[in-house]
């Protein structure tokens, strides 16, 4: 999601990235080129409060479309954000990546040194979250693509309609930390078979 989300990105546009996971899979997985377009964040802050407002804010003052990458639970602790979306003067494109909890911390020690309740209680926090039903709360357009395409696709369009579009992705958190683990063996194993 996050290499195809800056793989669609239009020149002038801006890509909000969400702390926790959003960030980190944009720094790993997103491929750099020449198109002229700005990328920021709230790092400073290091939490996933005001997020949603933070790219509202953006959507208010920018030149062209902005797009957000964020994860359930930092959509969910900044939903009241979304009352600003009739302040957009740009297109603003919410992809909110569902993978229902902090996905994060299946990477930490704790995933593996707590029994599966209790690290779910503390911190996978499955939130159970109905994007769809806060779109329509707040006035949004939305979205669930069933396929990569259809999710580059609905990006795009999103990002040429005026107001705020939100994209839903659902994800698995243990299908994530697989897929993780896999391309960061396959990229250690090309970098020891270069002798590197």
């Amino acid at each position: 999601i996050a290499a195809n989300i800056v793989d669609v990105m239009p020149m002038g546009g801006t890509l909000v990235v969400g702390n926790s996971m959003p960030v980190r899979d944009v720094d790993t997985f997103a491929a750099g080129g020449d198109r002229d377009f700005r990328v920021v964040g709230t790092r400073g802050a290091s939490g996933i409060d005001g997020v949603t407002s933070s790219a509202l804010g953006a959507a208010s003052v920018a030149s062209g479309p902005v797009a957000l990458l964020i994860g359930d639970l930092s959509f969910l602790h900044d939903l009241g954000g979304l009352q600003a979306a009739a302040y957009a003067k740009s297109p603003l494109v919410i992809v909110v990546v569902n993978n229902n909890g902090g996905g994060i911390f299946s990477f930490l020690p704790q995933h593996t040194q707590l029994d599966t309740p209790t690290y779910e209680l503390l911190f996978g926090t499955p939130a159970a979250v109905n994007i769809q039903r806060a779109a329509q709360l707040f006035a949004c357009s939305y979205a669930r693509p069933a396929s990569l395409q259809g999710f580059r696709d609905a990006v795009s369009r999103g990002l040429a309609t005026p107001g705020v579009t939100i994209i839903e992705v659902r994800t698995n958190r243990a299908e994530n930390l697989s897929l993780h683990r896999e391309i960061a063996a396959d990229v250690l194993g090309e970098l020891a078979d270069l002798g590197a």
